[in-house]
């Protein structure tokens, strides 16, 4: 169902495009540009290729497989503008095509990601917005080569609402959410016959009011709350008579803060607030076999655990330097939690640096540096922490081409599993180009 739920998307996105080019004057401008659909519309095709080198494609702990790929990414960005109405849709697809005949298993042909955002009536004090996000990520599993060896995640985030502004300091968002995750694991990680794992839909709202007291400085209150039911509240590892539990779910957070450019070099966010977490044991006891191993409440399993004590409190800080005209670095720190598809709960702290730097029109570099902890907490228990550090730099050729030079190392530790350690190095050269 996912896969014919990606070839309608791509059909809508073809016949769309087509659809505009037939309506509007068509008026191709100098490459870089864009293709001119009428006054109002905008389009930016693109395609990115590349070799891509990794030293531990599998994620492994002790058996790396290291291998180059050819990657090819094209894509588009679409824009329909006009002073009372603002349409901006935008995809790309991903390849990766492995040169060695070993590493076939592991070509990914299907990874995908578009964005919708829409604002109607952006001149009226009551408007109107819907934003949707459809992707498809495949995640190379540990140690497999065969079948499939991914865990994939199609993902849906769909959000419609009114935006309120009374006046110019005062801006009011309130949006219902629907949320859908699927999630496929490779043959046999749970069962021969099928990928699938699970599926998760979640319904809700969120919200964002901000109160602007100087032009580029606002205070802000905001939040969501949100109702998450699994299909499958107890999964079978297998044949081995164990179960784990992922029951339904609500949560809710609140952030109040402070974010704006505080002088002209200052760019800073600064939020406080409070989450929950509450698990539905009964909708695991009813699906729970009789006698099932994994499938009580503790000590046995700790499938009734919820955000508690200092893991309710959130924090946002960030504060970002411009040195100069192209030329900035961040810091930032945030405290957050989210669901998860093999437990209850994670929690996690992570604390980021970031730099970008501009060599005149034509050249730039980036860096960025991650240290995240995070704390799973359910049916398993366990405690991760990942260093990602990223760095790179691009060259433009011309307005419509672009050379570009990226590595990076990532490495996760687990102490008290480490056949799920890894380190992983990767590089990756491109040339992007846009019409």
């Amino acid at each position: 169902m996912m896969a014919l739920s990606s070839r309608w998307i791509s059909a809508a996105l073809v016949l769309g495009s087509t659809a505009l080019t037939l309506v509007g004057g068509v008026a191709f401008a100098d490459p870089g540009d864009g293709i001119q659909l009428g006054t109002s519309t905008t389009f930016r095709p693109r395609i990115e290729l590349g070799f891509l080198s990794r030293t531990n494609i599998t994620q492994s702990p002790d058996n790396p497989l290291a291998g180059i790929a050819l990657t090819v990414a094209p894509g588009g960005h679409l824009v329909f503008d006009t002073p009372d109405t603002l349409i901006d849709l935008s995809g790309n697809y991903r390849l990766v095509k492995f040169f060695t005949r070993r590493l076939s298993g592991l070509d990914q042909f299907n990874d995908f990601d578009v964005s919708l955002n829409s604002r109607f009536l952006r001149q009226s004090p009551v408007g109107f917005v819907v934003s949707n996000r459809a992707a498809l990520v495949n995640n190379n599993a540990t140690d497999r080569v065969g079948n499939t060896p991914f865990h994939t995640r199609t993902r849906n985030d769909l959000s419609a609402g009114v935006q309120v502004r009374p006046g110019s300091i005062l801006h009011i968002d309130l949006r219902g959410t629907y949320e859908l995750d699927d999630i496929r694991v490779p043959f046999g990680a749970i069962d021969s016959d099928t990928r699938g794992l699970n599926t998760r839909h979640g319904f809700g709202g969120r919200w964002d009011v901000e109160y602007r007291f100087f032009p580029q400085t606002a205070i802000v209150v905001e939040g969501n709350v949100g109702r998450y039911n699994w299909r499958n509240n107890v999964i079978e590892r297998g044949d081995s008579g164990r179960f784990s539990a992922l029951p339904d779910n609500t949560q809710a957070r609140v952030l109040a803060g402070l974010r704006g450019r505080i002088t002209d070099r200052f760019v800073t966010v600064a939020q406080i607030g409070y989450g929950v977490a509450n698990y539905d044991v009964s909708s695991v006891e009813d699906d729970c076999p009789a006698g099932g191993r994994g499938c009580t409440v503790a000590p046995e399993s700790s499938f009734d655990a919820k955000l508690s004590g200092l893991e309710r409190l959130l924090l946002v800080a960030q504060v970002q330097y411009d040195i100069a005209e192209d030329r900035s670095v961040t810091l930032g720190y945030r405290k957050d939690f989210d669901d998860v598809f093999f437990t209850n709960y994670l929690s996690y702290h992570m604390v980021y640096l970031m730099t970008h730097i501009g060599f005149g029109q034509r050249f730039a570099v980036d860096g960025r540096a991650t240290i995240r902890q995070e704390s799973y907490r359910g049916a398993l228990n366990r405690d991760d922490t990942f260093l990602n550090l990223h760095g790179g730099g691009s060259y433009e050729l011309s307005n419509w081409a672009k050379l570009t030079l990226h590595g990076g190392y990532l490495q996760r530790t687990v102490p008290t599993a480490p056949n799920i350690s890894f380190n992983d190095v990767r590089v990756q050269l491109g040339a992007v180009l846009t019409y």
